[in-house]
């Protein structure tokens, strides 16, 4: 399997739309801010979409689908306290976690249930989360954080 490392928006003159698929709320131990606070702050600064992650819980987004901004369900799963990854999907119920899963498995279940999966933050310690060959070991996932602020 080798993986695309171009990026697909070089030389591009369309739209963009800008977004976040990775946010933490209070309900995350990593979070500091009410999930409402979290939408309000975001629609204020423009965004046009997010996504609410916290780690291994599904935080109820439904009540905010009427927003001008649109709030996407998903969750960061941990895998061993090392590696983390997102997982969007409109059907919140049909996102996968089980902790005696594999990665792997649990990147192919959520794909195959229709969601988007990003590898998160991979420099983020100084242990990387994930080593140039852990990518490449892994198969089917969207996407790589490149830029997360913690």
């Amino acid at each position: 399997m080798s993986v695309n490392w171009q990026n697909p928006y070089e030389g591009s003159s369309g739209f963009s739309i800008k977004g976040n698929l990775h946010t933490h709320t209070s309900y995350s131990a990593c979070g500091r801010i009410a999930l409402d606070a979290v939408i309000r702050l975001y629609e204020k600064l423009g965004y046009g979409f997010l996504s609410i992650t916290d780690h291994c819980i599904q935080t109820d987004v439904s009540a905010f689908k009427s927003r001008p901004m649109t709030v996407l369900p998903g969750m960061e799963i941990d895998i061993k306290g090392q590696y983390h990854f997102g997982v969007v999907n409109i059907d919140a119920s049909a996102i996968y976690y089980d902790p005696e899963a594999s990665q792997q498995q649990l990147i192919d279940r959520n794909i195959a249930a229709g969601a988007l999966v990003i590898l998160n933050h991979p420099d983020w310690q100084l242990r990387e989360h994930y080593t140039m060959d852990e990518l490449l070991a892994l198969a089917n996932y969207d996407g790589i954080e490149i830029y997360n602020r913690n």
